[in-house]
């Protein structure tokens, strides 16, 4: 399965949605990925039929990856998931560290 192995950068909390009907609601999102945790955000991307769920903990979005993965069907629309890719603000350097 695409999810036996998440990402190792622990810091991904977050899961692709694409293949989304056309008419879909950010809360049509929701509906799917709310039993598994406790979602930080859902951004739908106008034009694409994609969305990103972000998830407040690893945990929570590894659960919904595992039980939704080849499964996933909104408005009637199968849905292809994946691990999000990381973003760079989340990797950057320690806050901590000097400016240069």
């Amino acid at each position: 399965s695409l999810f036996s192995s998440p990402p190792s950068c622990r810091s991904i909390t977050t899961l692709f949605v694409g293949g989304l009907a056309v008419d879909t609601t950010e809360d049509d999102v929701r509906d799917q990925f709310y039993a598994f945790g406790e979602i930080a955000t859902v951004r739908m991307v106008p034009g694409k039929n994609i969305a990103f769920v972000t998830y407040t903990s690893r945990g929570a979005a590894e659960k919904a990856a595992e039980e939704l993965s080849g499964r996933l069907t909104i408005k009637g629309s199968p849905c292809k998931l994946s691990w999000g890719k990381p973003q760079p603000a989340a990797v950057a350097g320690d806050p901590g560290a000097p400016s240069t």
